[in-house]
């Protein structure tokens, strides 16, 4: 479903520190997902009336 998305031009961000808690490399995400700073995301989420969290 994220293949979708970003085909879609949806911007796709990952948890910095949730990648690096799982020991994966920016090689293994799916093309196209950036990696978020802890700042970044917290910044969303206070900006955000909707929150998606998977």
């Amino acid at each position: 479903m994220l293949k979708d998305l970003i085909e879609q031009g949806v911007e796709v961000t990952a948890c910095g520190t949730c990648v690096n808690a799982r020991g994966l490399a920016k090689e293994e995400l799916i093309e196209g997902v950036q990696i978020g700073t802890m700042m970044q995301l917290a910044q969303w989420v206070k900006q955000s009336q909707k929150i998606l969290s998977v």
